[in-house]
Order: structure tokens, then sequence, then C-alpha cells
């Protein structure tokens, strides 16, 4: 039996519907239809209503088949280890069952602005870790009535101090906190027309964003620790921003410098401190250093770190003191223009 359409036969059963064999042993798309339309809606909507605290849903007496003794323990470690796709595809079978039976009784479609499955599942997670002794089902419940309510995180609250707009005002980038966790965790929520997307990373701290002109390219600029940051590129593709390179902008940034000439007169590699920072003036094309270059094409990286250097009082040390390449959107390559050749050759002087 299709796992999308476990929690319908239970829930068929319990309400005394009656349903076909096909509806069942058919493509999973159109047991969930079949069902979602004998199902009663307002049933399901009692059970999924909006305000239903947890506890009250892990006292209700339902009956699920499939992942019903699991805990969100288990659910935590299968995601650590890659193994969770079982426990996934049952999640949006009940999420995308549960939207089609309320939609009967006239409730919004609460997943038509989740764009993609990251979303939700990044929601079960910080569900999970926040509740590990829960059954995953109850956490999947809750994902729905939150949703259904409009609140994207469980425990995250948007902090308005950090809400950045795209120049044109079309793009919004909100960031919510969660400061039940015993060190604050971060989410990045982009909307842009009628879509809602969740950026990939769940940092330690808020970040600065930086669009170019035509909104092609996203640049998350993250702070990491103390005196410490990268960054992050983004594309825009038809499900909104997504990763635009496998690792980090800040770290290929520093891959590139150690393979350059410079590096070698590096007295020490840098031990800590070490920040990525994204120059000024992508909006103008960094018209201010006097260049003449294609619209929305570069992007001017500048590279810092510290060590420690016996004989120096005090030992902390700038070896790399803003070190300056540029990335190409383009090719996805690095170089160093011309004009950053002297200052470059003194930002690897020991300060």
């Amino acid at each position: 039996m299709p796992r999308c359409c476990d929690i319908w036969v239970v829930a068929a059963k319990q309400l005394s519907i009656r349903y076909e064999p096909q509806d069942i042993f058919d493509r999973p798309a159109r047991c969930l239809r079949g069902l979602a339309m004998k199902l009663s809606a307002a049933a399901l909507t009692v059970m999924l209503a909006t305000g239903v605290s947890t506890q009250a849903l892990s006292q209700t007496p339902t009956t699920v088949m499939g992942f019903a003794d699991t805990s969100c323990a288990t659910w935590t470690q299968e995601r650590t280890n890659h193994q969770s796709q079982r426990m996934e595809d049952w999640a949006l079978g009940f999420a995308s069952g549960a939207d089609g039976v309320l939609s009967q009784s006239g409730s919004p479609d609460f997943l038509k602005n989740v764009e993609g499955h990251d979303a939700l599942f990044s929601w079960i997670d910080n569900y999970c870790r926040s509740n590990p002794r829960e059954v995953f089902p109850i956490a999947v419940m809750n994902l729905i009535i939150e949703s259904r309510k409009g609140t994207h995180l469980v425990g995250y609250k948007i902090d308005p101090e950090y809400t950045q707009t795209s120049p044109d005002g079309a793009i919004t980038i909100e960031q919510y906190v969660n400061k039940d966790t015993d060190d604050y965790k971060w989410q990045f929520w982009v909307r842009r027309k009628d879509r809602f997307t969740l950026l990939d990373e769940q940092p330690d701290y808020p970040a600065g964003f930086r669009f170019t002109n035509d909104l092609k390219w996203l640049v998350r600029m993250q702070k990491t620790g103390s005196g410490e940051s990268t960054l992050y590129l983004y594309r825009l593709a038809p499900q909104g921003y997504v990763p635009a390179t496998k690792k980090p902008l800040g770290d290929l940034a520093w891959a590139y410098m150690k393979s350059r000439p410079d590096w070698r007169k590096v007295k020490k590699e840098p031990e800590y401190h070490m920040s990525v920072n994204l120059l000024k003036g992508t909006e103008e094309n960094y018209r201010w250093l006097g260049v003449d270059w294609p619209e929305n094409r570069y992007l001017l990286i500048g590279l810092s770190g510290d060590a420690d250097i016996k004989g120096r009082k005090p030992q902390q040390t700038g070896v790399v003191n803003d070190w300056r390449c540029r990335y190409d959107l383009q090719t996805g390559k690095f170089d160093v223009p011309p004009l950053f050749s002297n200052d470059n050759a003194k930002a690897v002087v020991p300060q």
C-alpha cells in the first residue's frame, strides 16, 4: 500500500466512510485525490483546527498507520544520516492530503506559498529538535496547524530590524530568530510575488544581503563568529533563490588566494578572525573605483585573517589585511584586476 495513503485509510475506517480497493492501490496521486473527496472535511478540520495545542494533539485518540511509534528523535537521526526518504515521503503525503481535504471545506490552500520540500522539512527539523520524545506524526500535524496559522517556524519570530528589500521593492528578505535554543538560530525567508521560500542555511547569527541590479544574484554576508564572516551566493531560479556554488563563496575565495603568488608571502596562515567581505558598490557596478565594467557581472571580495607570530607584542597579528579579488558571475571564476595589485602586495605584510 502506498504510504501516502495509510493515514487516509485509517481515517476512513474511523469515520465509517466507504472506500473502494482501487482507491488504495492505484497511483498515490489518485489515491490522495479519491480518498480526500470521500473523507469528512469537517472531521479533519476539527482534528487540525488552528489553535490546537501540541498537548491536545498528543491526547487525541487518532490511529496512525506508518511511523505511529516513531519518535521525533528518529527523524532527527535519519535526517542527519541522510536516510530519511521514507519519512519525508510520508510527511509530504500527509500534508498534501490534509491540504486537499481541508480545501474541500473552503479552507485556504496552506501549501500554496510554500516553495519546495526543504521549507517543510526544516520546520519539522526545528520542531523535532525541540521535542525529541514526541511521535513523528504529531510533528507533521503541528506543521499543518502552524502553516494554516501563517507562522512559519516553531519557536521562531521575525526580527523586523533585519528585514531587507531589493532595490526595486519586489523582493523582501525576512529574518526569523529562535531564542529558545541554546544558541540562537536564524532562518531567512524570501518573499517574491506570491512565493515564500526558505534559504538553505540555519546559522547562529543574522546576516546582511545584497542584490545585483537585475535581481538574478543574491549575496549573503554571514557572520560566523567573533570577528569572522563569510559569503554565500545564490542565483534566481524558477523556484526562488538557490545556492549558486557547492561551497560558500567565501571558502572559494580563500582557495583562490592560496593559489596565487601572494600567498607565498604570507608570514603565517591565518588562524582566527578570518573574514570574507563583499566590497560596496554592486548597485553601481563599482563605479566609485573608476571602472567601467559590464553591469551585474562582478563581485569584489576582500579577505582578512590573523595569526600569532612569535616575537611580536601582542602576538595577534594581521597576516592578511583586505586582500582583494574579483568574482565573475558569468564564468564562475576569480581574478585580480590590475588596480588591486599594489594594495594586495601591502595586504600580506604583517600588521
